[in-house]
């Protein structure tokens, strides 16, 4: 998903704060959407240990040992973490503008591959559905989805993703990516600009084991 794109050309419409904007003193509550990790809060990490916090978790990712707990989880294994925030949306009855279904439906074309990855599955199509019925706009989408990658280059990204940890070295934020496949995956470069694209980073290894053989591609944001 071209989300820099889309995001600039929306910026009235869609309020999106820095961490360094937010007192994190005055947090109260955490909502977190496809990750169950801390390693993946960055700056909000701490907040989520802090006693009192109030956490809901919508996520399709497995649970894993280290996850964080939550008084709320919604857990459902989709093809996209937004086919459970519509299904959310579905079931307390809440509306929903145009412009806010066409978002949702970004979100799960983009980790579905447009409906076509095998981690796709009847309730994301469903979804979709239902977003098109609420005036999700199809122009909108095919122009800022990104379809790029096959299935496998899919899963070896958001392996990556899964894995990140970030260092830091004399105030240089640097993220390192590990992942593991049987087979070669070509395009691991192209990845690497996608972790930059998703991640706030000053520099990004990405090192992934195809086989045999180790891969390790480094990419310094521009």
């Amino acid at each position: 998903l071209l989300v820099p794109q889309f995001m600039a050309l929306h910026e009235n419409l869609i309020r999106v704060k820095n961490a360094r904007e937010i007192d994190q003193s005055k947090i109260t509550q955490l909502i977190l959407v496809d990750t169950q990790s801390a390693d993946r809060l960055g700056a909000f990490k701490n907040a989520a240990a802090r006693p009192g916090i109030e956490i809901h978790i919508y996520d399709h990712h497995p649970r894993e040992a280290g996850d964080i707990e939550a008084g709320r989880m919604v857990l459902a294994r989709v093809g996209a973490a937004a086919t459970i925030l519509v299904e959310q949306i579905r079931e307390r009855k809440l509306k929903i503008s145009p412009f806010e279904a066409t978002v949702l439906a970004l979100g799960i074309y983009s980790d579905t591959g447009s409906l076509t990855f095998p981690t796709t599955t009847a309730r994301d199509a469903a979804a979709v559905s239902y977003l098109l019925s609420r005036g999700a706009n199809l122009r909108v989408i095919e122009e800022y989805s990104d379809r790029g990658l096959d299935p496998a280059q899919y899963q070896l990204l958001t392996d990556l993703l899964n894995s990140i940890q970030t260092h830091n070295f004399r105030g240089v934020k640097v993220r390192v990516a590990r992942a593991k496949t049987a087979d070669y995956v070509p395009g691991l470069s192209l990845l690497a600009h996608k972790l930059t694209r998703v991640e706030n980073a000053d520099v990004i290894f990405a090192v992934v084991e195809m086989g045999a053989v180790s891969y390790t591609h480094l990419r310094a944001h521009e």
